[in-house]
Order: structure tokens, then sequence, then C-alpha cells
């Protein structure tokens, strides 16, 4: 699988070192959100008043909304599939990359994720 240009472009822009890797087998890669293995992480846009966030999360988990409004005072909604849409296919992208700070929006990384030995965007 090839890497879009403007995902490219945004690894160096942020001086990213990464490279591209075919897996042959999915068992070095767990969903599951414990130990120190390979995960797959996605990429989630929420959005409240004051604007949208992307937040990265290991790829089984679920947001929860109302522990993100306690620990930061802020009620976030899902951006909407229609508003996210046009971003993605403006940048030939399939889906919103698992990169920080894609679009320059604030990110937010769920904690466990900064104690995997490696993550797969």
């Amino acid at each position: 699988m090839q890497v879009p240009l403007s995902v490219k472009q945004l690894l160096e822009s942020q001086n990213v070192n990464y490279n591209v890797t075919e897996l042959a087998s999915r068992k070095n890669l767990t969903l599951v959100a414990s130990g120190k293995s390979n995960c797959l992480v996605k990429s989630l846009l929420v959005q409240d008043s004051k604007g949208r966030v992307q937040v990265l999360v290991p790829a089984d988990n679920i947001l929860d909304l109302d522990a993100l409004f306690r620990q930061f005072g802020r009620r976030f909604v899902g951006v909407p599939n229609s508003e996210i849409r046009p971003l993605i296919d403006k940048m030939q992208l399939t889906s919103v990359p698992a990169i920080p700070r894609w679009q320059g929006m604030p990110t937010l990384v769920d904690s466990s994720l900064l104690k995997r030995n490696r993550l797969m965007l």
C-alpha cells in the first residue's frame, strides 16, 4: 500500500521518521489494549463549541465522551461523516489518518498507546 502524498508531506513537515511495512500476517498485531505488542491505532474526530479535536485510541476501543468531559470539561460530539468526507476526498485518503495534528487539529492521545513498542497507523 502506498502512502498518499498528502500524508507523506504531513509526516515530513513534522519531521516524523516512518517506514512502510507490508504485513505478511496479523499474528504480530493485536487489537487488545494490553501488553507491549504492536497496536493498531484509529483516529476519531470530535467537536464542541470551541472547535474540532482529533483523538487517537487503540482500534478496538470505544471513545468515552463522558470521560473526556470529566477530564477536559468539554462536551464533545462526533464530527458528522458529511463534514469529514470532503477532507478525506480532497487528500485522496480512505479514512482519517492516525497522525497527530492532522489538519492542524489539537490531538488527544490515549495514554495506553504510549506504552506500546510499535503503533500501526
